[in-house]
């Protein structure tokens, strides 16, 4: 399967870096973000950092670049294994150095302003980019974009195991619980000055017993739950994490 990256590339003030395609290349003059084929032996974050460069000169910071969401893109010439980074990051547009071959003009713009070009029909295919009204979402919130050094949010994680035979390790609610004796995946809040990853292994850790290893996890998916009683319509930053490892249920230790 061949993999593909995107990078979204957000400042302080809640604006995307967006890009026009070359009037050469397929999708002409349409609107996007930037991105591109991942080169032989080149990881994901190498081909995130290389694309920036290559299309518009842009030197981004690893430590604020991350995987928003990873999926299958399904087109009529190949089937491809996507995964769409998020960068954090300010910047100058007079710093920006087009590629003549790849890219004709950029511009910064809110997620409004992307639904209406995409309205227009001069983005490039929505179905490119399902993630996007998570994205969109958690972009107007303040506490994930985290430029200004102000909140920054705390990560519920959901935690899904999968083992190499297809099945996914579910556990029961305890009785005393919200949700009582409901099915679920692992899950819940991260602790103050923890990220998500390490709120993962420890749901795991503390509820099943289960020793994952962060090699073998995924962050999937990212997205906004609203809180309905939430006065201003505040909600909570969820963190669907996948790790594909096997395990034995007789080593389970249930909390």
């Amino acid at each position: 399967m061949i993999p593909i990256v995107q990078v979204w590339i957000l400042t302080g003030a809640g604006e995307f870096l967006v890009s026009r395609r070359a009037a050469g290349k397929d999708w002409p003059l349409m609107w996007e973000t930037t991105g591109g084929r991942a080169l032989d032996g080149e990881d994901s974050l190498t081909a995130a950092l290389r694309e920036a460069w290559e299309e518009l000169g842009i030197s981004l910071d690893p430590a604020k670049g991350e995987i928003f969401s990873s999926f299958i893109l399904h087109r009529p010439f190949g089937i491809f294994a996507v995964d769409a980074w998020l960068f954090r990051q300010d910047f100058s547009i007079s710093d920006i150095r087009l590629c003549p071959d790849e890219t004709c003009d950029v511009m910064l713009a809110t997620p409004e302003k992307i639904r209406e070009i995409m309205a227009a029909g001069q983005f490039v295919d929505v179905k490119e980019y399902p993630y996007l009204d998570d994205l969109f979402e958690l972009a107007g919130d303040s506490r994930f974009r985290g430029n200004d050094g102000g909140e920054k949010a705390i990560p519920v994680v959901q935690v899904w195991i999968l083992n190499p035979a297809g099945e996914f390790l579910v556990s029961k609610r305890a009785a005393a619980k919200t949700w009582p004796l409901m099915w679920e995946c692992t899950g819940g809040s991260a602790t103050v000055g923890e990220d998500s990853i390490t709120a993962a292994l420890k749901e795991a850790r503390e509820e099943l017993g289960v020793i994952l290893d962060p090699a073998n996890g995924l962050l999937f998916r990212r997205f906004v739950k609203l809180c309905s009683k939430a006065k201003n319509g505040s909600g909570s930053i969820i963190d669907a994490w996948l790790f594909r490892q096997d395990f034995s249920l007789s080593d389970i230790t249930l909390c």
